[in-house]
């Protein structure tokens, strides 16, 4: 079966899946965007959105903006020096 044939037989179906597509796919975007605040890592996190990559868990997300911010850190003391 196809969407079109799931939305012709069954739309109310096709409905509830679109629908916790697009909230799953919220609730990834707002994961990336929340934890990259604190990080001030907003471009890399509108990347990773872009790109898809999963939100798996918050440490996860936490580790990884914390390691762009290690890096954008050491890109500023090399720029000072």
């Amino acid at each position: 079966m196809n969407l079109e044939q799931l939305l012709q037989e069954s739309p109310e179906l096709y409905a509830a899946i679109v629908e916790e597509g697009i909230r799953l796919e919220r609730e990834r975007a707002l994961a990336h965007l929340d934890t990259a605040r604190w990080y001030d890592s907003l471009q890399e996190a509108t990347e990773a959105i872009r790109t898809g990559e999963p939100a798996e868990s918050d440490e996860a997300l936490n580790h990884h903006y914390a390691a762009v911010e290690d890096e954008h850190d050491k890109l500023g003391r090399l720029r000072v020096r």
